[in-house]
């Protein structure tokens, strides 16, 4: 399977979002997870280190945490790991990049008029909303768990969201 064009992809939710890199940047984002700025190395093959097949294609934008997909695998499965932790520990959000997209799509439905807290704080988030969500990205992600996305789209304001 050939990857899709990435394009520029930015949604914004309450205080966080996603936003994708364009396709003609994604070589300067990978600074500082597979090369330092001077082009050295910072691949391994060890257990927490940044994998040679792995690329960055945005970010989580309340933490700034990498989304990234494996490139061994012609489905790209999509994955992002808490930086700043001193090893890479990925995790799954999506088993495909087509399917992570499906979701990008319908997170930019939810987040309609959400974009900000002020806003999201004026058009709360309904369950059933957030439950249609959670479903979709489970589906398309092929997820046995959405924590990700559970996590992404919560609502504290309106108690909607996983239990921490």
């Amino acid at each position: 399977m050939k990857m899709p064009s990435l394009g520029k992809k930015n949604v914004s939710i309450g205080y966080t979002g996603i936003e994708l890199v364009d396709e003609k940047d994604l070589d300067k984002n990978q600074v500082g997870y597979s090369n330092l700025p001077n082009g050295e190395s910072l691949i391994g093959k060890e257990n927490g280190d940044w994998k040679k097949d792995w690329v960055v294609i945005g970010y989580e934008t309340g933490c700034g945490d990498p989304i990234f997909i494996d490139t061994s695998d012609p489905n790209f499965p999509v994955y992002t790991a808490l930086h700043g932790e001193g090893n890479w520990n990925p995790n799954l959000i999506s088993s495909t990049y087509h399917g992570f997209l499906q979701i990008i799509e319908k997170l930019k439905i939810l987040a309609t008029d959400r974009e900000y807290p002020t806003k999201m704080e004026e058009k709360p988030m309904t369950q059933k909303e957030y439950d249609e969500f959670i479903l979709f990205a489970s589906d398309r992600g092929g997820l046995e768990s959405a924590f990700f996305w559970e996590l992404l789209v919560s609502d504290d304001n309106a108690g909607i969201g996983p239990e921490i």
